[in-house]
């Protein structure tokens, strides 16, 4: 079911995993397809994995026909309508399965009137609900539902674990950036006050990019499986303590800045600001 994205797809696969292992499943879940070819697929393949489904019921969700999942798709805007019917339909508790899931494959495509509406329905959440919406790029879904979901940003086609190995920006080193994470959990919430961070407020993408499969790769470790990206760091992660939850919880905060870094934000306070949450971030 999610097998096909272990490797295609590590953070995605991996967050997931985790996080159900954990009991941490969310109310809605936002995922920015950045131009992946099988988004759609892999949306419906997450929903038959919380679904639990076997051959009969993945064949019932193929067909569209499974009675408690509801796919909303549009080629022009996502009327209220359409929410409202899903309100009514899930009012009840359900019969076939734990959840009740709704995907939107296209969020971009709420106008302000549905939009509202599904608000309501994110903020109020039933825990028998969960929601998948897709979108190509974030930045064209409306703010008020993209801060409701826990966003995961698919890696591109075009950018695999390996080139982010090799785009190291000029000037700087791989170990630069493990600097700066390796700072913040030794000085926590202060490394500002023991390490020159503003140096990296031209490059921070990448910045933020290495912190995913940093933390990613600590995960690993934690789990007792040593097929991580960055092999000079394995003794450091063996020797750092982090739990599970800690980490899923780091992994979370950089996907929220990755997000916020694409508005024209103050690059020094950008760092601030994240430092100072993710050094916050423990048990």
């Amino acid at each position: 079911m999610l097998d096909e994205y272990k490797k295609k797809q590590r953070l995605f696969y991996d967050y997931i995993m985790r996080s159900v292992s954990l009991g941490k499943i969310s109310h809605a879940y936002l995922i920015e397809a950045n131009g992946v070819s099988y988004a759609k697929d892999l949306a419906k393949n997450l929903a038959k994995y919380f679904l639990n489904c076997d051959n009969d019921k993945s064949s019932l969700v193929d067909d569209g026909n499974y009675p408690e999942l509801r796919i909303i798709e549009s080629d022009n805007e996502i009327k209220k309508e359409s929410i409202i019917d899903l309100q009514n339909l899930f009012s009840f508790k359900p019969v076939y399965g734990k959840y009740f899931i709704y995907i939107i494959m296209d969020a971009s495509k709420l106008n302000n009137s549905s939009a509202n509406t599904l608000l309501k329905f994110l903020e109020e959440p039933n825990e028998n609900v969960i929601a998948i919406l897709l979108c190509d790029n974030i930045s064209n879904v409306i703010d008020t539902i993209a801060s409701r979901c826990q966003i995961i940003s698919l890696a591109s086609e075009e950018k695999s674990e390996e080139k982010l190995l090799f785009d190291v920006p000029e000037g700087k080193t791989l170990e630069d950036f493990f600097d700066f994470y390796k700072n913040i959990e030794r000085y926590k919430d202060h490394t500002f006050a023991h390490y020159d961070i503003y140096k990296f407020k031209m490059n921070i993408d990448f910045l933020l990019n290495v912190g995913l499969y940093f933390y990613l790769d600590i995960l690993h470790v934690n789990m007792g499986n040593e097929k991580i990206v960055f092999h000079s760091n394995l003794e450091y992660y063996k020797e750092v303590l982090l739990s599970d939850k800690e980490v899923l919880n780091k992994i979370d905060v950089i996907t929220d800045f990755i997000i916020k870094n694409r508005y024209n934000v103050n690059k020094e306070l950008f760092l601030d600001n994240f430092v100072i949450t993710l050094g916050g971030i423990y048990d």
